[in-house]
């Protein structure tokens, strides 16, 4: 059941590694957004030249544009590069800034608790998030790499494919675990 469960997660990270290349070549190009405005604020995803842009603007207060709809929204322009959203905002009192930036990774909000808001930003690489999908795929790999490796020499010394036994005197059946060997007989 746990292999059937790790190849099954090993696939499903395998699809999404490959979404995540597709988005990536595609980012180059163009940007897609998708929004989800509710009542308590907004959530956003975006993609900007070889970066995933992840954010959040949540509120206590009605939404500030009143005309604004509600629910999921799609839309698609020229690729930007990833810049801080702050950098362009006017302070207000009692606003609390945060920044941190390490290589391509960014995470960027700010926060105010006299208004009750909260406009936060992350911004990671497209490589970044490759990379941690790709893990259970290679690692699926090399485990079944290895079975299979493992499993010709033994069957090049005689022994049994489920526990190593020697299978010399008794080459059907093994003696140790109890399994029938299959021989591929010539």
């Amino acid at each position: 059941m746990a292999r059937r469960l790790f190849t099954l997660t090993s696939a499903l990270s395998l699809l999404l590694c490959l979404a995540v290349c597709v988005l990536w070549a595609r980012s180059y190009q163009l940007m897609d957004e998708v929004t989800w405005r509710h009542i308590g604020g907004v959530r956003w995803a975006r993609t900007s030249k070889a970066h995933l842009e992840v954010g959040a603007y949540v509120t206590n207060s009605a939404p500030s544009q009143p005309g604004d709809s509600f629910g999921f929204k799609y839309r698609r322009e020229r690729a930007n590069l990833p810049m801080n959203p702050f950098l362009y905002l006017g302070p207000d009192v009692g606003d609390m800034n945060f920044s941190w930036e390490r290589g391509d990774f960014a995470w960027y909000s700010k926060s105010n608790a006299v208004t009750g808001y909260l406009d936060a930003e992350l911004i990671v690489p497209f490589w970044g998030i490759a990379a941690v999908m790709a893990v259970t795929p290679l690692g699926w790999t090399t485990l079944w790499w290895r079975s299979r490796v493992r499993n010709r020499r033994y069957k090049s010394l005689g022994l049994c494919p489920f526990c190593g036994y020697d299978l010399r005197a008794t080459p059907s059946r093994c003696p140790e675990c109890g399994k029938p060997v299959i021989s591929s007989g010539a």
